[in-house]
């Protein structure tokens, strides 16, 4: 039986198939698509176009994100997620009523903590919880939570898990060889507080929260921020630092942080 005769070799004159191109590291890919998303991030002053809404009612809202996370012994990062989507939404919309206000807000709750967590939050929990922070009169059913939930999808064109001024903290530390410190987080806690801060890019809040705490020390190489570009975000930062360091240790806000959890202080439920 004769042997079969070897396929031909390719001639050196064949087009050879392109190599497929290098998957970038996770930190690349954070960062090219932090560049591609800086436009789908709240854009300044956006409350002039919610005439019946004021920064005081933003500040509520991200009370509660905060006492509701910390209630469930959630991470920081969910808290990241939750307030980058309410001020994508208020800046992507007009003349959104009080009542609108609340129930995007519970889906914004509901759908940060199924980015990173173990756990879910149901739309009866969120709507239960709306109830106790904002009163029965506001406060948004399950069904329309999931409602908002969904216009909220559509809205952002399905892309949830976009870069956070957290994410760029991490990573920021971890060019310096660290973890986040506790200081660096409570810092970054309260900067989520402030409404003059919303339209800032990610990039450039972590980058003023680590040297406006100081802990760990990053080069202006890989920020990408110089001290004079960080002079009015650290300001709003060290205020608020000044006006924490007068109240009760009780009253701090306190998240997990990953590679370390920060223990709750009594008292703070």
């Amino acid at each position: 039986m004769p042997s079969p005769s070897p396929s031909p070799s390719p001639s050196p004159s064949a087009p050879r198939r392109p190599p497929r191109p290098r998957r970038p590291s996770p930190p690349a890919r954070r960062l090219e698509q932090a560049a591609f998303d800086h436009a789908r991030h709240a854009t300044a002053d956006y409350l002039r176009r919610h005439p019946a809404l004021r920064p005081a009612q933003r500040h509520q809202v991200v009370q509660w994100f905060q006492a509701t996370l910390r209630f469930d012994d959630l991470h920081l990062v969910t808290l990241a997620y939750a307030v980058a989507y309410l001020d994508r939404f208020l800046s992507a919309t007009t003349d959104v009523p009080p009542e609108v206000l609340v129930a995007a807000s519970a889906a914004c709750l509901m759908l940060a903590v199924k980015q990173e967590e173990s756990c879910v939050m149901t739309a009866s929990m969120c709507a239960e919880r709306a109830v106790l922070a904002f009163g029965w009169h506001v406060a948004p059913s399950a069904a329309q939570v999931l409602a908002k939930e969904s216009e909220l999808l559509q809205l952002f064109q399905w892309r949830t898990h976009i870069c956070t001024s957290y994410h760029f903290l991490e990573m920021y530390a971890a060019v310096a060889g660290a973890a986040i410190a506790p200081s660096a987080a409570a810092l970054l806690e309260q900067s989520f507080l402030h409404y003059e801060l919303a339209a800032c890019a990610p990039a450039l809040v972590a980058a003023a929260v680590l040297a406006a705490d100081g802990t760990v020390a990053v080069d202006a190489a890989v920020t990408g921020y110089d001290l004079a570009a960080l002079a009015e975000c650290m300001g709003v930062l060290r205020g608020q630092r000044a006006t924490e360091s007068g109240r009760p240790a009780c009253h701090r806000i306190s998240f997990k942080i990953r590679g370390g959890v920060q223990k709750r202080t009594a008292g703070m439920r």
